[in-house]
C-alpha cells in the first residue's frame, strides 16, 4: 500500500540500536481500508450474535416439539456460517494492520546507518524492493564484516578450516586484521575458475569500514609443501611454456643444457611451486632464450657480488 514518508529519525552515521525507529511514514488509503475493516468485524459479529440466539431458541423449541429438526438445523447451520464470516472479517484486519506495522521503519539490529534514500513528504510504494536502491536507510554491522573472496582452483584443496587469513586496507598502511574462515562454496565457479570462500572479521572498534576494498592473504601449506622439501619455488621467468609442456632449463655437471619436464602447484606470481621434475641441487638457468635445445654448452659465470651463479647459453 503506497504512502508518504512523515518524518526520519536519523541520518547517515548514525549509530542505531534493534528496533529503534527510523522513519515513519503516512498511509492514508490504508488507514481508511482499516476503518471499514473494523466495521465489516463489528457488522461480522452482531450478525453472529442474532444467529447465536436464535439457534438457541430454536434447540429449546424442538424439545417442546414446536418446530421441526429440519429448520432448527437450518439455524444451526446459519450460525457456524456468521461465525466463519467473522473470523475471516477479522483475518482480514489483521492483515491490514500488519501491514500498517510497517509503515513504522525500524533498525532490525545494532548497526551504523551508511545510507538514507528518502526525505519527507517521498512517495513510498509498496513493493517497490525490485528495483535498485528503493530501500528507504542501508543499515550496515560493523561489529564482525563478511567478506568473499575467490581463490584460484589451484589453491582450492589448501582452503581448509584454521587456514590462516589476514586482511590489510590501504587506509590504515602496515596493519593487518586476522580473518577466519566460515565457509566455502564448495564448488569451482564456471565463469572465473575460482572457489568463493566466506571469510568472518571481528571489528569491535569498527576501524574497518563496510564495502572498502581489501586485500586479502592466505597462508596456505600444500600436501606436497607439507611432506617434506621435494617442493622447491622456481621464479616464473626459469620456465619454457613449449608443446610438449612446461620446462625448465637444468645444466648438469658438463655444463650442458638438459631440459626437464616439471609439475607447478601453486601460482605465487613472480614465483612457481615445483612438485615434481626438479631436485635441490639442480642447477636452472633463470630467463632461458627460447631457442636453447638439448645437450648445448653453456658458460656458468660466478658473480661475486650476487654469491650465486648465473648459466648462459654457449655459441
Amino acid at each position: 500500500m503506497p504512502g508518504y514518508v512523515h518524518a526520519w529519525y536519523v541520518d547517515i552515521g548514525a549509530r542505531v540500536k534493534t528496533g529503534q525507529l527510523l522513519a515513519s511514514i503516512d498511509t492514508p488509503e490504508l488507514d481508511q481500508q482499516i476503518v471499514q475493516a473494523k466495521a465489516d468485524v463489528a457488522t461480522a459479529q452482531a450478525n453472529m450474535q442474532l444467529a447465536q440466539t436464535t439457534s438457541q431458541r430454536w434447540a429449546r423449541l424442538l424439545t417442546q416439539d414446536a418446530v421441526s429438526k429440519q429448520e432448527t438445523d437450518e439455524k444451526a447451520g446459519d450460525l457456524a456460517a456468521k461465525t466463519a464470516q467473522v473470523a475471516a472479517a477479522k483475518a482480514n484486519l489483521d492483515r491490514m494492520m500488519a501491514e500498517k506495522a510497517f509503515s513504522r521503519i525500524l533498525a532490525p539490529f545494532d548497526g551504523v546507518v551508511t545510507a538514507r534514500r528518502t526525505d519527507i513528504g517521498a512517495l513510498v510504494n509498496a513493493g517497490a524492493g525490485a528495483s535498485p536502491n528503493s530501500e528507504l536507510f542501508d543499515v550496515a554491522k560493523i561489529d564482525r564484516l563478511r567478506l568473499y573472496v575467490r581463490v584460484p582452483q589451484v589453491s582450492s584443496s589448501d582452503v581448509k578450516p584454521g587456514v590462516k587469513v589476514t586482511l590489510t586496507v590501504p587506509e590504515l598502511p602496515g596493519r593487518t586484521f586476522p580473518a577466519a574462515l566460515d565457509t566455502t562454496s564448495n564448488a569451482i565457479s564456471d565463469n572465473s575458475g575460482t572457489l568463493l570462500t566466506e571469510l568472518l572479521v571481528d571489528n569491535p572498534a569498527g576501524v574497518l569500514k563496510p564495502g572498502a576494498y581489501a586485500q586479502v592473504t592466505f597462508t596456505l601449506q600444500s600436501a606436497a609443501t607439507a611432506s617434506g622439501p621435494q617442493t622447491l619455488l622456481l621464479p616464473s621467468s626459469a620456465l619454457l611454456f613449449r608443446d610438449q609442456g612446461l620446462e625448465a632449463a637444468v645444466v648438469d655437471a658438463t655444463d650442458h643444457v638438459r631440459l626437464r619436464k616439471v609439475e607447478i602447484g601453486r601460482n605465487l606470481g613472480q614465483t612457481m611451486e615445483i612438485t615434481a621434475g626438479l631436485g635441490p641441487g639442480d642447477r636452472v638457468i633463470d630467463n632461458p632464450p627460447d631457442s636453447i635445445a638439448e645437450g648445448q654448452l653453456v658458460r656458468v659465470v660466478k658473480s661475486g657480488a650476487a654469491q650465486g651463479t648465473a648459466a648462459h647459453a654457449g655459441d
